[in-house]
């Protein structure tokens, strides 16, 4: 799911780049900055859920 996120969140900055806008810097900028927050969002979910796989694989060891 994680790796979905990765690819739209790289295709809509190609799509922003690509579209000629008439907005402020600041605006640009912090559509940018919440999209690199979402990104990381989703990046440590990938990373919690990975964590939560280990602990269930060694409880079921054990």
């Amino acid at each position: 799911q994680e790796h979905k996120i990765d690819r739209l969140n790289i295709r809509l900055r190609k799509s922003l780049q690509q579209t000629d806008y008439k907005l402020n810097p600041f605006t640009i900028f912090t559509v940018g900055m919440t999209m690199n927050i979402i990104e990381a969002i989703s990046d440590a979910i990938e990373v919690v859920a990975d964590y939560i796989l280990v602990l269930l694989t060694s409880a079921n060891v054990m």
